[in-house]
């Protein structure tokens, strides 16, 4: 009786170790994702940023091809000027 209490009591503690094993990875794959998740967002909102950023210089006459290359904002060689 007592060597069978023991096997269950092994048993029960082997799954429980193994729940909590299984808990700890879940939880390192939704802590992964989020990351994930975080880092997309943020590089989007990044990309928003600068899409944002070109038009704007774009409209205040800023040539975009020399600012790509040299991220430097410089005039545009032919400025229109409406009156």
């Amino acid at each position: 009786m007592k060597e069978q209490h023991n096997q269950q009591l092994t048993l029960l503690r082997s799954q429980h170790e193994a729940h909590i094993a299984n808990a700890e990875h879940a939880q390192s794959l939704i802590i992964d994702n989020m990351k994930q998740e975080a880092q997309t967002d943020i590089q989007s909102k990044k990309d928003a940023m600068e899409q944002d950023y070109m038009k704007q210089l774009s409209e205040l006459g800023v040539d975009l091809n020399v600012y790509l290359k040299t991220k430097q904002p410089q005039p545009c060689s032919q400025l229109i000027v409406l009156s």
